[in-house]
């Protein structure tokens, strides 16, 4: 597998890549990619309209990954963005966001940062209502599938009862894009290290599954 970094708009770069892989490329439209006039066995890439990392494979199974860059520093992209969700007057500022050459990192380390403000002074609690069949009565008694699932039976019964705890809809959505960003690759050490002790605070906190639908939330406060 090859790296390249290229810069949205940006001077095109001349590339030792194979037949395959070139044509691969170019049809991926990820970049704009053409064999180079002047040097034969190398093509040209171009970043157009699109930043953010590609990995194309080609017929043969080589590959190239491709990083593009935005034009715009991303401390500054990022602060456009936020004023774009919300302008309440034109600030020169940048985001203090210098550790992070590439968006996705950028946006990880964002994230940390905000997260561990949030649970400074600990885990959010709450209410969460359980349904379960268990052996010990606790909360409400729910007749219906007692009736259905367990008649003549005794002891265990269909409860319903409010718990109070850690494993809400809130610190849910926090561990899980924990997970899924420790899975990013490109994060410095030191990145993936906030991570992972972010990561250890949730522990009790059980992560979406894949292909279900995040759970409800409402602001606080």
């Amino acid at each position: 597998m090859t790296d390249v970094a290229l810069t949205e708009h940006g001077a095109a770069l001349s590339l030792p890549l194979s037949g395959a892989l070139g044509r691969a490329v170019a049809a991926s439209r990820t970049v704009e990619a053409a064999p180079d006039p002047h040097v034969p066995g190398r093509w040209r890439l171009k970043a157009a309209g699109k930043v953010g990392v590609a990995t194309v494979t080609g017929p043969g199974g080589e590959s190239l990954t491709i990083r593009i860059a935005p034009k715009v520093p991303i401390r500054r992209l990022l602060f456009l963005l936020g004023y774009a969700l919300g302008a309440k007057g034109w600030r020169d500022d940048d985001v203090s966001l210098d550790a992070e050459p590439e968006l996705l990192p950028a946006l990880a380390r964002l994230f940390e940062r905000q997260a561990d403000r949030a649970l400074r002074q600990g885990l959010l609690q709450g209410y969460r209502t359980t349904e379960e069949t268990s052996l010990v009565m606790r909360g409400r008694l729910r007749e219906a599938d007692q009736i259905r699932r367990h008649h003549g039976e005794f002891p265990a019964v269909e409860i319903v009862h409010d718990e109070y705890t850690t494993d809400i809809a809130e610190n849910r959505l926090l561990r899980t894009a924990t997970d899924r960003l420790l899975r990013l690759p490109g994060l410095s050490r030191d990145l993936r290290g906030r991570l992972l002790r972010l990561r250890v605070r949730l522990a009790d906190v059980t992560p979406i599954g894949r292909g279900h639908e995040p759970p409800v939330w409402r602001p606080r406060g």
